[in-house]
């Protein structure tokens, strides 16, 4: 009987067909192939089909393989995690691209997390093509585990993570699924993990990214007006979870602007929240007028820093 593999490398794909040729490229030459590769192709009308069934064929590294109708990130990525069955979990978007020896440098982080009990998993910074790291920010060199909050606000680190998740603590942390709706911000998960768990720090170059004019960051405003639901739970939680009273703040404004475009306000739960949503209503008003309906290119998220 054959061994099982340690890790999923869990591939989302729409029309992407030329982008994943390099994320193939990047896997048949790592050093290790304890992992199976996961693509969930969103609905591609190109020819990803095609190439994926050339590559299975070809029988270097396991691949597996379905398609549907478009769904969204979010909700591929929970059926790729239910559907899991590794001990390790990560996303490999088709823009992004692993360095040779990533697998082998994760099964040697798997076995530290064996004495973390408290990881959820494993966390570092993606990389540019030319090797420097995102933000040319770097996790001082201090931290052997970080909590995701303490990393993004209070050390002003952005969200340009690789993260590798033990299946069994993710599969208890799934994105909520709006009907009719197919954007959902990522941090959501993340803010959810942060209150239970840290991971365990990974400096070694493992991913490379190279964001495509298309990509879901290039037009993040007009997502949000598409699905309005899903911004607005993000920014409720994040209100109730808040770790510092900027972020806090910041949240209590696009809370309510998110409410006022969704139609809809689900109650924030946290006394604190409750009366910071009420204070800044006016500030929310001028917010949903310059975002959503003026169209004003403003990141929110910019201020937290």
């Amino acid at each position: 009987m054959s061994k099982k593999p340690l890790l999923t490398i869990f591939t989302p794909t729409f029309n992407r067909a030329q982008e994943l040729k390099r994320v193939y490229a990047s896997l048949i030459v790592q050093t290790s192939n304890n992992f199976v590769w996961n693509i969930l192709d969103d609905g591609s009308e190109d020819e990803t089909e095609m190439m994926v069934e050339a590559w299975r064929e070809q029988n270097i590294i396991s691949i597996s393989y379905e398609k549907q109708q478009n769904q969204g990130k979010t909700k591929s990525m929970n059926k790729g995690i239910k559907a899991s069955k590794t001990a390790l979990w990560m996303c490999l978007d088709s823009d992004d691209w692993l360095h040779e020896e990533a697998v082998k440098v994760i099964e040697r982080y798997d076995k530290k997390m064996v004495d973390q009990p408290n990881a959820c998993g494993m966390i570092g910074l993606r990389r540019l093509p030319s090797g420097q790291q995102m933000q040319n920010k770097q996790i001082p060199e201090s931290y052997d585990m970080i909590n995701y909050h303490h990393l993004r606000y209070e050390l002003g680190i952005e969200p340009e993570y690789l993260e590798v998740y033990k299946t069994d603590i993710i599969k208890n942390f799934l994105y909520p699924e709006i009907s009719g709706e197919i954007y959902f911000p990522l941090s959501y998960m993340h803010d959810r993990l942060s209150k239970e768990y840290d991971f365990l720090v990974v400096r070694e170059p493992l991913m490379f990214i190279e964001y495509q004019n298309e990509g879901m960051t290039k037009k993040r405003n007009q997502l949000i007006i598409n699905n309005p639901i899903g911004y607005m739970l993000f920014k409720k939680q994040l209100l109730e979870l808040a770790p510092t009273n900027k972020v806090a703040l910041v949240s209590a404004i696009a809370y309510n602007s998110a409410a006022i475009l969704a139609k809809r306000r689900d109650p924030v739960n946290t006394i604190k929240g409750k009366m910071l949503a009420g204070i800044v209503y006016p500030i929310s008003l001028i917010d949903y007028v310059l975002r959503f309906k003026l169209k004003q290119n403003l990141h929110l998220e910019k201020t937290y820093k």
